[in-house]
């Protein structure tokens, strides 16, 4: 199963192994008996050391909203809060001098909703997004096996995905680039003797399709992603 990494920068990071924070949710807005509490917490695992960063366990309350009502105990519902459970990796130090990742090991949407609520509510946590500029990271890239384009200046379709061996020297790449934006794109890369099919995202995202044993050689993976490939490519959002 893929595995999602959200690459932040940490300017501003809190010196202790725990904190945590409240946050209240409307599930129908102006509904006082629908207010939810939503809980978020940080500590820091027992093994926390791990290729060069600090490990922490996040419990994370993040709401839900369906894109068709749903029922349950006999009222219809449009929004839940829903409990997710992940990793998040600090580092020990800037990233050859750039900027000091933070690594969180959950889809996108959940690691937004995460950041922002500790960016508004905890002291001296401070994390911004980052952006990957595919212009200057594209012609270090010798195998390109698939990408996602957003934003089509084309009636009727707002993205589209093309895929296939070297796709980005097809016409239909080149064309869907002309009245698109590229998004993600799907690489081939070899680290450590091996071959790693691995998805970057625009917004500082990286998906991992190979199998790993634990989470100490996902992490030698996206290292080498962050220190060689996206050197000089990726920066935090001004």
């Amino acid at each position: 199963m893929p595995v999602a990494y959200q690459i932040y920068a940490s300017t501003d990071f809190p010196l202790r192994d725990s904190f945590e924070t409240e946050d209240q949710l409307s599930l129908l807005n102006d509904v006082e008996e629908n207010i939810e509490v939503t809980s978020t917490s940080v500590v820091i695992s027992s093994a926390h050391s791990v290729s060069g960063f600090i490990r922490y366990d996040v419990f994370h309350e993040f709401l839900v909203r369906l894109q068709y009502l749903g029922r349950a105990r006999g009222r219809e519902f449009r929004e839940f809060v829903s409990p997710y459970k992940f990793r998040m990796f600090i580092a020990e130090s800037t990233s050859n001098g750039t900027f000091r990742p933070l690594l969180i090991r959950t889809k996108k949407k959940v690691a937004s909703d995460f950041v922002t609520r500790v960016n508004n509510k905890i002291p001296g946590f401070t994390a911004r997004p980052t952006v990957v500029d595919f212009a200057s990271l594209r012609p270090s890239l010798t195998l390109i096996r698939g990408a996602w384009f957003g934003s089509m200046r084309q009636r009727n379709i707002s993205a589209t995905g093309v895929f296939g061996h070297q796709v980005d020297q097809s016409d239909e790449f080149r064309h869907a680039e002309s009245i698109g934006e590229l998004r993600n794109i799907i690489i081939e890369l070899e680290i450590d003797g091996g071959t790693h099919t691995v998805m970057l995202s625009i917004d500082g995202g990286i998906v991992l399709y190979n199998v790993y044993q634990n989470e100490e050689e996902e992490l030698v993976i996206v290292c080498g992603i962050l220190s060689n490939l996206l050197q000089g490519c990726i920066a935090p959002v001004s």
